[in-house]
């Protein structure tokens, strides 16, 4: 028996809708929401990598600086030579070296590219700049005993900057014939100190100067009847950059 239908009911189920298929908008904003979180963390993960990158890149710069200024300052001691560049016309004192607490001067040849060979006076000088002080390097040619006044003199050259602190110190043999204590005063000017010491603090904490001692084997031959075993700490590479001149170059 078949069983009758209301025209009612019919017509309610063709016009019911029907759920469509997507999200909701709770849905879409929420998805939005974690989308801009994770681009956000992926935003700051980037920035914290290349800070991070840059301090590194910053570091080794300052590092790789200072190696070269130490280098470069190993080498022109370790060339220094008790060539006279002054001479009292009264007493007939002459002077080799001096040194004070920020001031150095000694006679050393100077690389090819910075001179045009010979003997060159190299003064080392903390110099007072507008926020801190600077270690300048100058040179002057020495001949016959005598600094030779250039027509042009060049200007000093920065070998570092930012620096809050520095002293120079000076070793050599004492009266008793052994190796004294250090003193920021050299006395001896007619002879070279056996070593050097330089000890700098920069203004930024996070660039370091490595101790450095320098030796001047130069000065064995006026200061010590044998060689002696000298400190001299430092990258071994330094050692093979300046070799001295021989003793028989000595003027």
């Amino acid at each position: 028996m078949m069983a009758l239908r209301s025209p009612n009911a019919t017509t309610a189920a063709r016009w019911q809708p029907s759920r469509a298929a997507g999200f909701t908008l709770i849905e879409v904003l929420l998805a939005t929401a974690l989308l801009a979180f994770g681009l956000g963390l992926a935003i700051a993960a980037l920035r914290s990598t290349t800070h991070s990158v840059r301090l590194s890149e910053e570091e080794a710069a300052r590092t790789e600086a200072v190696r070269i200024v130490q280098q470069f300052l190993r080498r022109q001691l370790a060339a220094a030579r008790p060539t006279v560049f002054s001479m009292n016309p009264d007493t007939f004192e002459v002077t080799v070296f001096e040194g004070e607490r920020e001031r150095m001067l000694f006679v050393a040849p100077m690389p090819g590219y910075l001179s045009r060979g010979g003997s060159y006076a190299q003064t080392l000088a903390v110099a007072r700049a507008e926020r801190d002080d600077e270690l300048q390097f100058s040179a002057q040619m020495v001949v016959a005993g005598a600094l030779i006044e250039e027509a042009e003199p060049r200007p000093p050259v920065v070998l570092l900057e930012g620096v809050e602190s520095l002293e120079f110190a000076y070793r050599g043999i004492d009266e008793s014939g052994v190796l004294g204590s250090w003193e920021p005063q050299w006395n001896f000017p007619d002879r070279l100190p056996l070593q050097v010491r330089i000890e700098v603090r920069f203004s930024d904490e996070k660039t370091i100067w490595p101790p450095f001692v320098a030796a001047l084997p130069l000065a064995q031959l006026q200061s010590a009847p044998a060689p002696l075993e000298l400190e001299n700490p430092g990258d071994a590479r330094d050692a093979d950059d300046g070799a001295p001149p021989d003793g028989e170059e000595q003027r």
